[in-house]
């Protein structure tokens, strides 16, 4: 009887033992958990902290590059054309096809401002859409906008032609494209304007009328 009742007893113990190692280890697992979860959010803030450093050095550098650019090019922090002003100045029609209507824009960044105006004009199945951009104080980066002013283009193919001219005294690049009646002319103003007209289901006569009704010393007077 004695020996039946040690051994019931040493059951027993080690059942509770056994328990009582599987709670201490849930509890440790508990703790375990609880600290991984800090550490994740300790580790969040870290980066973020970062970040915030990181982008904050970005932006010094990017006010240091703007700055030597300005000096290294001598650019001045002119303000461009109003927007409102350039949209005035367009025509009401391009090569009798009726002005559709407008939006403009003037954007800046670290003291560059740049003035964006877009027109369209349309009737029946011929279009024109005209965009003006004055850049400003950056005129001597323009031609990176207008990479065609610097060199001489002269190329014809079945199909229509690509060339540099000069229209009004200033630079400028046409093309069209017979068979599917499109055409593009380019026009760089005073190292600061550009003005492209593009047309869609227009013949030759009607692209280059288009031009011409665009009053580009009206638009010169807007920079003085």
């Amino acid at each position: 009887m004695k020996k039946l009742f040690v051994f019931a007893f040493t059951i027993c113990a080690a059942f509770l033992m056994t328990n009582c190692g599987d709670l201490e280890t849930a509890e440790q697992k508990e703790r375990k958990e609880e600290r991984r979860k800090e550490k994740l959010q300790d580790d969040i803030n870290n980066d973020l902290a970062a970040a915030k450093d990181d982008i904050g050095k970005a932006l010094d550098n990017l006010g240091d590059a703007f700055a030597g650019l300005k000096k290294k090019h001598n650019i001045k922090g002119k303000d461009p054309i109003n927007f409102r002003d350039m949209k005035k100045a367009l025509p009401s029609s391009l090569a009798g096809v009726d002005f559709e209507g407008s939006e403009g824009q003037t954007t800046g960044i670290l003291g560059f401002k740049i003035s964006t105006v877009e027109a369209t004009y349309q009737e029946d199945e011929s279009a024109f859409e005209v965009k003006v951009v004055d850049v400003a104080g950056v005129g001597k980066l323009v031609k990176s906008m207008a990479k065609w002013s610097e060199f001489e283009v002269d190329k014809e193919t079945r199909n229509g032609y690509e060339r540099t001219t000069e229209i009004d005294g200033h630079p400028a690049l046409e093309k069209y494209n017979e068979r599917r009646e499109e055409g593009e002319t380019s026009i760089l103003v005073e190292n600061r304007l550009i003005i492209t007209v593009r047309g869609e289901g227009v013949s030759e006569r009607q692209m280059r009328r288009a031009v011409d009704d665009i009053n580009i010393r009206k638009l010169v007077r807007l920079i003085n």
